[in-house]
């Protein structure tokens, strides 16, 4: 979208910007002659947005409420400027029309109030994927174009446009800084988390408080299976936000740490050597926790509703010829009850090894 708008803008040249896309075409085309990456990327892709499209709607509002402040605050700074500016539109749009002016019409586009709209539209559609990963800072260069083009010295009609580019810019920055001093502040007091095999992804701390939940968790899962896998059965979590829960999270790093260590036990006692390792869950950090071989063709992040499509037989037979399967237990869920039964059959022919009480594994006799 944004590039279109500076094309149309006369932001980007025509001449560079055909050049710049036959290069990317060429080094594309050289890939796909190479190992057939560029078409197999674009199948998944069509497949995701398939898959997608029926959360598309929920997802903008989710965005939309989530970041409400910001957005609200920008789109009224929008309406503001669409409306002092209307008679210079209006005034240009004819001109375009009766000219057919392809500078009249960049004059239209080259604006910041509909440089703003662009980069509002683009920030809602990105959120919607990736909720809370930019804060909307991709609206600041419209945000700044706003302020420089504003007369100096401001003058008094200009304070209800300053006030919402506050409105709009603020917030991010000013949460970013609470959250920084409130880390800096509490971190004294926090414990670290041991689980020296995970490496970076262990490096976490928490109030001991969180750490004793969490601890207590992991030995209520195993000891109320059965009430979890009713949870699974109709279809709820037992928490609405389970896997966002800090002491949720905290428990999986310790559960991960303990099935790394017991794999370990498993194939030093047992003569063994597991090459190939997969988890059955939302991610699989254990074959680089183990340095150990990934599985080619496993999704990156299995969720039964957005990214786990059918399986086709070279996946199937992937999977089937890993070493070991675990299945993670801490706790069931529905979720995960799906992921296993998509594999289902690449587990035929194994035999079942109660691992760690969060974690079961599935081997080769």
């Amino acid at each position: 979208l944004l590039v279109i708008h500076a094309l149309l803008a006369g932001r980007l040249a025509l001449r560079s910007t055909v050049a710049a896309g036959l290069c990317v075409a060429l080094i594309l085309a050289g890939i796909e002659w190479r190992n057939g990456l560029i078409s197999a990327y674009v199948s998944d892709i069509i497949e995701l947005v398939g898959m997608n499209t029926g959360a598309l709607v929920p997802r903008i509002l989710t965005v939309l409420s989530v970041k409400f402040d910001v957005v609200a605050a920008a789109g009224a700074l929008l309406l503001l400027l669409f409306w002092r500016g209307r008679d210079a539109f209006a005034a240009e749009l004819g001109q375009a029309w009766r000219e057919k002016s392809l500078h009249a019409l960049q004059n239209i586009l080259d604006t910041p109030w509909f440089w703003l709209l662009s980069l509002l539209l683009a920030g809602i559609v990105f959120e919607t994927q990736n909720t809370g990963s930019h804060e909307f800072i991709l609206i600041w260069p419209a945000i700044l174009l706003v302020f420089r083009t504003m007369p100096m010295p401001w003058q008094r009609r200009d304070a209800l446009a300053l006030m919402l580019i506050a409105a709009t810019a603020l917030p991010t920055p000013i949460s970013v800084l609470h959250r920084a001093i409130r880390t800096v502040a509490s971190a004294p007091g926090y414990e670290a988390l041991q689980v020296p095999l995970l490496g970076p992804i262990g490096r976490v701390s928490a109030k001991p408080d969180i750490m004793r939940q969490s601890r207590a968790m992991l030995s209520h899962y195993p000891a109320a299976r059965a009430s979890y896998e009713r949870f699974a059965k109709s279809g709820v979590l037992p928490s609405y936000i389970l896997f966002s829960e800090i002491d949720f999270q905290v428990s999986w790093l310790v559960s991960v740490q303990q099935a790394a260590e017991a794999i370990r036990a498993y194939e030093q006692s047992n003569g063994k050597f597991f090459r190939r390792i997969v988890t059955l869950d939302f991610v699989d950090p254990l074959p680089v926790i183990l340095q150990r071989v990934p599985l080619a063709d496993m999704s990156i992040g299995n969720d039964p509703t957005r990214t786990l499509a059918k399986l086709g037989a070279h996946v199937i037979s992937e999977i089937a010829s890993a070493d070991a399967i675990l299945l993670p237990l801490c706790p069931v869920t529905e979720a995960r009850n799906a992921i296993a039964q998509a594999y289902a059959p690449s587990l035929a022919g194994r035999r079942l090894v109660a691992l760690t009480p969060c974690f079961n594994m599935l081997v080769k006799d």
